[in-house]
């Protein structure tokens, strides 16, 4: 006996070869059990998981970009959001580094001659239509004269202590809003018209030999980078943004930047800052206002508090009185063969909110997280030590700090 089915109705045949029609049935029902087994089956569009899902190894792809919390998300995104908000960040040894919101004392929305521009930038301009604009969110270099070997449009920064680069690697890296470079205006190719990013050592006049051209790259909306080992530097460091009179090749350009960062190493940290708002106006204010605006060089514009005298501020924290107080620690810590501990002795029982300070020698005034012969500095609250361990010879520096604190 057989049962098969004939134009959807099961029909049997039986021994004798007779056939017999039994009942219509829909073609799922026509196999014992398959609709409860498709009853349990996701649909191609929407559905609902009731159970756990086990891939065994295989990939699920074609992600799209999560909305909701318990969405999942793709391999790029995971690393341009939570990695990169997980990652550590490294020091920036630019001042006056975010230009979202510029330290600008000098309250200029526009600067078109040479000389000093927003804080700790200074304009290096021969053009009679390039300059500088404080935007809103951004700080605009731009050229709009006809491109000739003899136009000048760079915004520099001139670095302290240059020595410490000596011989160091150090990352780059620019955020820009907007950026136009235009072709080559002298016929040598189009990678030379600039606008560049250049390291300058003054006393050898070494401009490009650690440049990289900007010009050619699509850089809206991104951060550009680059990594470079400088070299010996025997006088003054600066590093320029735009066009110089010693590079060939130049056109005009409109750059809108939003943030810069110089460090060491060959890794950019400049997102990471950016997507934890690292930064601290009135930390990047307190550093410009070591320096005159007007010439960009190193004068205390509001003079330090006498040294060892306890003054209450205005602030409050946890509903306690802050005070603020400099001291000055003296000569760092001296071991010619490595590390080294000392510590001055200030009132116990200090519950420090923060600290900051600087160190004096050698001709310069060096703010105190930026100078790279300190390893450690903490305070013991039971003895009212400071202490400030070094990683090199330091004998040559004193240091002056100045607490945050409630008591």
């Amino acid at each position: 006996m057989a049962i098969y089915e004939k134009d959807g109705i099961l029909t049997k045949i039986d021994e004798a070869g007779d056939e017999y029609r039994l009942f219509p049935k829909t073609k799922t029902e026509n196999v014992d059990g398959l609709q409860d087994e498709l009853n349990g089956k996701l649909p191609k569009a929407g559905g609902t998981l009731t159970g756990e899902l086990a891939m065994s190894g295989k990939k699920i792809t074609g992600l799209g970009t999560p909305t909701n919390d318990s969405d999942a998300v793709t391999k790029s995104y995971s690393d341009n959001t939570f990695l990169k908000k997980t990652a550590v960040s490294n020091p920036n040894l630019i001042e006056n580094w975010y230009w979202k919101k510029p330290v600008n004392q000098k309250g200029n929305t526009s600067y078109t001659a040479e000389g000093m521009t927003i804080d700790r930038w200074r304009l290096s301009l021969n053009s009679t239509a390039g300059g500088v604009e404080v935007g809103d969110g951004y700080v605009r270099l731009y050229n709009n004269s006809t491109p000739t070997n003899s136009n000048t449009c760079a915004i520099i920064h001139k670095f302290e202590n240059p020595s410490r680069f000596a011989g160091k690697q150090v990352t780059v890296s620019v955020k820009f809003k907007s950026f136009y470079a235009d072709g080559d205006p002298t016929g040598t190719s189009y990678d030379a018209a600039g606008p560049r990013i250049v390291f300058r050592d003054a006393n050898t006049s070494d401009y490009l030999k650690r440049s990289k051209t900007l010009t050619g790259q699509s850089l809206d909306n991104t951060i550009f980078t680059f990594t470079t080992t400088l070299p010996n530097i025997t006088d003054t460091l600066d590093m320029s943004i735009g066009n110089l009179s010693r590079e060939s090749g130049r056109g005009k350009i409109d750059l809108k930047i939003e943030a810069v960062k110089v460090e060491f190493g060959a890794i950019s940290t400049l997102e990471y800052d950016l997507l934890n708002d690292s930064y601290s106006y009135a930390e990047e204010l307190a550093i410009c206002s070591q320096y005159d605006p007007n010439s960009g060089n190193r004068v205390w514009v509001n003079p330090p508090m006498k040294n060892g005298v306890e003054y209450q501020i205005a602030e409050t924290f946890l509903g306690n009185p802050v005070y603020t107080m400099a001291f000055d620690f003296g000569v760092l810590p001296t071991s010619p063969t490595g590390s080294a501990l000392d510590y001055v002795t200030i009132p116990t029982d200090l519950t420090i909110i923060s600290f900051d300070g600087y160190v004096i020698g050698n001709g310069y005034i060096y703010p105190i997280w930026k100078f790279p012969k300190i390893a450690d500095i903490n305070y013991d609250r039971t003895t009212g030590f400071f202490k400030v361990t070094t990683n090199q010879n330091a004998s040559s520096w004193s240091a002056v700090f100045i607490l945050k604190y409630f008591k």
